[in-house]
């Protein structure tokens, strides 16, 4: 029985069973590596499910409410209203869904931010504009940040920037590396 085990493995001597070994300890630790990486998505997913439970019941909120920075006020440039540059540039970005039935016409706003310099991300069906100072010092604070976490991300980031990075997260532009602990972003 030993003798067609070995023939079966292609086990001679000691050498090809520590080969055999270690080939079978990288497979596993490669596997644990990436059922480590989706569980921390899985986490991250959890969380964000939760934040949004505990959010279902929304109340009217006023129209400074610094919770939702990205909700914009439709473009108007007569009588002093702000242009949609300039709304971009104090909130940082702005996203499609939260300024449906807010401004006249999405695609022409969206294209204009576009032709201005706005980077432009789609988010689950949407489009998510983002003025590029905000993005860049979203990416330099990411930097030193080594966690996922809901709580310590909005100490580090903000409201705003923090909604941003969990816009730009779920639409697959950035994610947490549980391997390195780091934020990654994804080119493409």
């Amino acid at each position: 029985m030993l003798d067609s085990l070995r023939s079966e493995l292609g086990i001679h001597d000691l050498s090809d069973l520590l080969v055999l070994l270690v080939r079978s300890y990288r497979e596993y630790t490669s596997r644990a590596s990436k059922i480590e990486e989706i569980l921390t998505s899985v986490a991250s997913k959890l969380e964000e499910l939760t934040r949004l439970i505990a959010t279902a019941n929304p109340t009217p909120a006023p129209a400074t409410n610094p919770s939702a920075p990205s909700t914009p006020q439709p473009q108007d440039t007569s009588k002093g209203k702000r242009t949609a540059w300039e709304i971009l540039r104090e909130q940082g970005f702005i996203y499609e869904k939260n300024v449906v039935g807010k401004v006249k016409n999405p695609d022409s706003f969206f294209s204009k931010l576009e032709s201005q310099g706005a980077l432009m991300f789609e988010v689950k069906g949407y489009r998510l504009a983002v003025h590029p100072e905000s993005y860049e010092s979203l990416l330099r604070k990411l930097e030193g940040v080594d966690t996922m976490r809901d709580a310590e991300l909005k100490k580090v980031l903000g409201e705003g920037e923090y909604s941003l990075l969990k816009l730009l997260s779920e639409g697959g532009y950035l994610f947490f590396d549980g391997t390195t602990r780091r934020w990654r972003v994804v080119k493409g």
